[in-house]
């Protein structure tokens, strides 16, 4: 398990912070959107 405080003390994993934020809104950007697509009957049958 990753100790994020550890991680936020330094400067030099900013950059992996960031494109870990970016990474987890795509994720649940792209959820929302599946979620729609099978409220709406789309035909996407995803487990």
């Amino acid at each position: 398990m990753v100790n994020y405080m550890d991680s936020w003390m330094s400067p030099s994993t900013e950059q992996g912070l960031e494109e870990e934020e970016a990474f987890v809104v795509g994720f649940l950007e792209g959820y929302r959107f599946i979620k729609e697509l099978q409220r709406s009957g789309g035909g996407l049958t995803l487990v």
